[in-house]
């Protein structure tokens, strides 16, 4: 897990070093996760955050990569909880500039390191794992200054976690900046 993410950050860096004629910018956005089906059904709405480079491929779209981290807690009890740690690579493709914002969509794919935790007498005990995800989502870039915009965004997310999925939706805002 740590090798993999050092060499997404290592990559990301070098991207940027090598391309830097191209846009970049980062993102960093903080919000609800809003648990859905049987997920929804186990915890209670929980919270998120994450941030995300991106690379200009084209005027409209960017390769993105994010790394985040989401928390839920059981609905019965506050001791059992669910974290997970998205790194996800994809695209945002942002449409033309409307009335003074940008809207935006999104995709991504990657990994999630999740762990399910349980206080049990005094003791946490935990288990962790590593599962597939994915994510479609929308957003809306509104200036604020020539390389900073607020970011507002919803996405469906889906990690095929030990032969199910859990799904959420991701409600989130924060800023964008130039680099």
């Amino acid at each position: 897990m740590k090798t993999a993410l050092k060499l997404l950050i290592v990559s990301i860096l070098l991207l940027g070093t090598t391309f830097a004629q191209n846009k970049m910018s980062a993102t960093v956005n903080a919000g609800v996760s809003l648990p859905m089906g049987d997920f929804g059904s186990t915890f209670s709405t929980g919270w998120g955050l994450d941030g995300t480079f991106l690379y200009g491929l084209q005027p409209n779209l960017d390769l993105t990569g994010t790394i985040g981290y989401h928390r839920w807690s059981a609905k019965e009890t506050s001791d059992v909880t669910f974290s997970t740690v998205p790194v996800l690579v994809g695209v945002q493709y942002s449409f033309d500039n409307a009335g003074g914002f940008t809207p935006y969509a999104m995709a991504k794919i990657g990994l999630h390191f999740a762990t399910v935790g349980a206080s049990v007498l005094g003791m946490t005990v935990s288990t962790s794992e590593n599962d597939f995800g994915f994510l479609v989502g929308a957003g809306v870039l509104i200036p604020v200054s020539t390389d900073l915009n607020v970011d507002i965004n919803a996405s469906f997310n889906s990690i095929s976690t030990s032969g199910s999925a859990s799904n959420y939706i991701d409600v989130k805002a924060g800023l964008n900046f130039g680099l």
